[in-house]
C-alpha cells in the first residue's frame, strides 16, 4: 500500500510512517525543503519537496496514493488564516481522491470539546457553538470540511488527538511544561488540581492510525486517548523530576 503522510518529519507522522514502513508499505511524505527531503530519504520514505498551501502538489501525490494521512498544520500564528488554509489543503487533497473509497486520515485535538467538567464524554458529546469560534474550538471546522469530503465517496476519519501525546523521547505540551517551571522555578497548576486531561503513548496513536487505514469499515470521528486519569495536581508535580517545584495557583 502505497501512503502519502503530510507531516511526515513531526511527531506523530514520523512515527506513522516508521510503523507503515516496518510493515511493509510504501510512504510518501510531503517535505518543505530539500534538506527536510534528504531527512525522509534517510528514514525511507519518498519525498515530495511542497508546501501545504501548494494545492496542485497536494491534489496529485493524494491521487497517487492508496491512502492519505494529513498530520500537519499551518502553525502561522493566524490561526484563522491556519484554519482556512487547512480547509484549502483538505479540499484539494479529498477532491482527488473522489469516488475512490480510499481513507483519507485527518489529525484534529479534544480541545475543539472545550471544558467538559468532570464528564469523560464519546465522539457523540456535543460541541460548543461558542467555543468553536475561536481557537482551538475553531479547528472543529477543518473537521467539519474533511467529514463533508464522505460525500464524495472518500473514506474520512477524524482523529482528536489528546493533550498530552507522549513516549519515544518526544512530546508538545510536556517539554513546555517543564521549561517553564525551570524557568520559573516552581511548577503551577489551578486549584484544586483534580482537574483531569486525557494522553496516549505516540506508539499505541500510530497503531491507530495505521488500523483506520487497514480497517475498511473505520470511519468518523474518534477520540485517540488511552485514559483520562492524569490531573493538574499530577502533572506539575512530576516536574520535580526535572529540579522544579510545584506550586499551587
Amino acid at each position: 500500500m502505497k501512503v502519502f503522510i503530510t507531516g511526515p518529519s513531526g511527531y506523530v507522522g514520523a512515527e506513522v510512517a516508521r510503523l507503515l514502513l516496518a510493515e511493509g508499505h510504501s510512504v510518501v511524505g510531503l517535505a518543505r525543503s530539500e534538506a527536510r527531503a534528504e531527512g525522509l530519504r534517510k528514514a525511507g520514505i519518498e519525498p515530495v519537496i511542497g508546501e501545504l498551501n501548494q494545492l496542485d502538489v497536494l491534489s496529485a501525490s493524494a491521487a497517487s496514493a492508496d491512502a492519505v494521512v494529513h498530520t500537519a498544520f499551518f502553525h502561522t500564528g493566524d490561526y484563522e488564516e491556519a484554519t482556512r488554509l487547512d480547509i484549502a489543503a483538505i479540499g484539494a487533497m479529498t477532491d482527488a481522491m473522489a469516488g475512490s473509497g480510499k481513507p483519507f486520515i485527518m489529525s484534529s485535538a479534544t480541545g475543539v470539546l472545550g471544558d467538559t467538567g468532570a464528564l469523560t464524554v464519546s465522539e457523540e458529546f456535543p460541541l460548543n457553538p461558542h467555543h468553536c469560534i475561536k481557537p482551538p474550538g475553531s479547528r472543529v471546522i477543518c473537521e467539519r470540511a474533511a467529514l463533508f469530503a464522505a460525500a464524495k465517496g472518500v473514506r474520512i476519519m477524524v482523529f482528536r488527538l489528546p493533550p498530552y501525546v507522549w513516549g519515544n523521547g518526544g512530546s508538545f505540551f510536556i517539554p513546555l511544561h517543564i521549561q517553564a517551571a525551570r524557568e520559573r522555578g516552581k511548577a503551577y497548576y489551578i486549584l484544586p488540581g483534580s482537574q483531569k486531561t486525557c494522553g496516549v503513548h505516540v506508539e499505541d496513536l500510530a497503531q491507530l492510525y495505521v488500523l483506520g487505514i487497514k480497517k475498511s469499515s473505520a470511519s468518523g470521528v474518534f477520540h485517540t486517548t488511552t485514559g483520562n486519569d492524569y490531573t493538574a495536581k499530577e502533572i506539575a508535580e512530576a516536574d520535580i523530576a526535572s529540579g522544579s517545584y510545584a506550586q499551587k495557583a
